[in-house]
């Protein structure tokens, strides 16, 4: 069978039975893995380890060029992409961000490798991957496992299985004895006893073996059978029940709806409420009063618009339906442009924050995803094909904070608002992750004196940063840690140190 989104053969095979291309790449991820992974801080790791695991996947399966463009390869390169922005940011939370994003990509990748079709890859199938994945690769991984554990007795296996044994006997007093007329063999045999002697060996051996049987597994379910993976994948076929009269009722309801409200709000849907004399409106409850509602009611339509229209039953009235439903998006349009200038009115009155700069990203991409939808709308609808645009949408959303620093944005631009405001709130400027550090100590001699040496002593009292008062010195990272933000603050922090000893 190959489905639309791989052209994979998976003809019938034993489901015990695994490769030993599959087997090598497995213990060779895993142990891969507990090297650079094991109680390591993100970094470059991130993005050794899903290149390894995509370079396996490719390996094993030796996929043909339409098969590397079908969406389960798209969802590994996408993978690939978000590991890469862990090599970036050293924020903690868009870490945590970045990671969700990865093993939900992982999870869907594994899904589709069971033969999870595009018709049936709607938003239940795509919130209920993180759960069903775990068990398909499971199941795949015990049933492989117990066949190579039946494997291990037989006649041809012993020979290999000897000549491993032998050669360990053979090569570890040899390596022993190397290590005394060697330095880095020295090091290697005394890091390798520390291992095996300490908690921490034992710990990095079980992740090794989890990572090795979970891979083992992946790479075995990508090659199931037919009849396996379309068990898993019969699309369901819909009946059209809306007809052209239900959907026109409800569509132009809406957009009487969404006309009224914009009325009445048009004396201030682009201006300053709060400064109107005697509104008794502030800014800040003007910005913050509905803006919650407002988004959540812009997401509900386009979710009601798209279902709508996949069970729609043509009439005569299509037109008509297309003419209100385009309207209902520009004035849903209306409504998110009205949000961010309220947002962005906010933020030159009382400064920008990273909270903020989430909001913004939010506001946006619910303008993605109503942009999305009116091509939906145009082309026809594929319910699945647009949860699966929204979800890259969103996944490039998560990119964009990984890769733009916007730590350093918010500083800088905080810092010209000074400038012409003479306000600053000092005590978040010195709470900035370390992403913004290396634009916080440039920002710093333009403070005053009291705000300068108050920023400075906020930033020396934090663990990472007591450098700059002589106390400690900054931690040292093993270079699959290295993170181009974390080495940068590292580097602003020498700089601050030589500039306040």
């Amino acid at each position: 069978m190959q489905s639309t989104f791989d052209s994979v053969d998976a003809g019938p095979r034993d489901a015990g039975r695994a490769s030993l291309k599959s087997w090598l790449w497995s213990i060779g991820v895993g142990a891969a893995a507990a090297a650079v992974l094991y109680a390591a801080e993100p970094g470059i790791n991130w993005l050794l380890m899903t290149l390894a695991v995509g370079v396996a996947l490719v390996a094993v399966e030796r996929p043909h060029g339409t098969a590397l463009r079908s969406r389960r390869y798209r969802a590994v390169a996408l993978v690939v992409v978000l590991a890469g922005a862990a090599a970036v940011t050293d924020d903690s939370a868009v870490h945590v961000l970045l990671l969700v994003a990865i093993l939900w990509l992982g999870a869907l990748v594994a899904c589709l490798a069971a033969g999870l079709p595009p018709a049936s890859a709607g938003p239940g199938r795509l919130a209920a991957a993180p759960f069903v994945a775990p068990l398909l690769i499971a199941r795949e991984a015990t049933a492989v496992v117990g066949q190579g554990v039946k494997n291990v007795g037989t006649e041809h296996s012993i020979p290999p299985m000897r000549g491993l044994a032998l050669a360990l006997l053979v090569v570890a007093p040899l390596f022993a004895l190397l290590g005394e007329a060697d330095p880095t063999f020295r090091t290697t045999r005394d890091e390798l006893v520390r291992l095996l002697t300490s908690l921490e060996g034992l710990g990095r051996a079980i992740f090794a073996i989890c990572v090795a049987v979970a891979l083992l597994g992946y790479l075995n379910l990508s090659r199931r059978t037919a009849e396996r993976g379309a068990s898993l994948a019969l699309p369901v076929e819909r009946i059209p029940r809306h007809t052209d009269v239900e959907r026109l009722i409800v569509l132009v309801s809406v957009a009487a709806l969404f006309a009224v409200f914009l009325g009445l709000q048009v004396s201030y849907l682009f201006g300053n409420p709060g400064a109107a004399v005697a509104s008794g409106t502030t800014l800040a409850e003007a910005v913050h009063r509905g803006f919650v509602e407002m988004s959540i009611v812009v997401a509900l339509t386009a979710a009601v618009m798209a279902f709508l229209d996949r069970d729609a039953r043509r009439g005569e009235r299509e037109g008509y339906v297309r003419a209100v439903s385009c309207l209902v998006l520009v004035e849903c349009l209306v409504i998110l442009v009205s949000a961010y200038h309220r947002l962005s009115a906010y933020e030159f009155a009382y400064g920008y924050t990273e909270f903020r700069i989430y909001v913004r990203l939010y506001v946006g991409f619910l303008a993605v995803t109503v942009l999305l939808l009116a091509v939906e709308l145009g082309r026809g609808m594929d319910v699945a094909r647009l949860c699966w645009r929204v979800s890259v949408a969103a996944l490039a959303a998560l990119a964009l904070l990984g890769y733009w620093n916007h730590s350093a944005w918010i500083v800088r631009t905080n810092a010209e608002r000074f400038a012409r405001t003479g306000q600053i709130d000092v005590a978040y400027l010195a709470a900035t992750s370390s992403d913004g550090l290396p634009e916080i100590v440039r920002v710093l001699p333009r403070l005053e004196p009291k705000d300068r040496a108050y920023a400075v002593a906020r930033l020396c009292e934090r663990p990472e940063y007591r450098a700059c008062t002589g106390k400690s010195d900054l931690k040292s990272h093993p270079w699959y840690e290295w993170n181009l933000r974390r080495s940068a603050a590292a580097q602003a922090i020498t700089e601050l140190s030589h500039e306040n000893p």
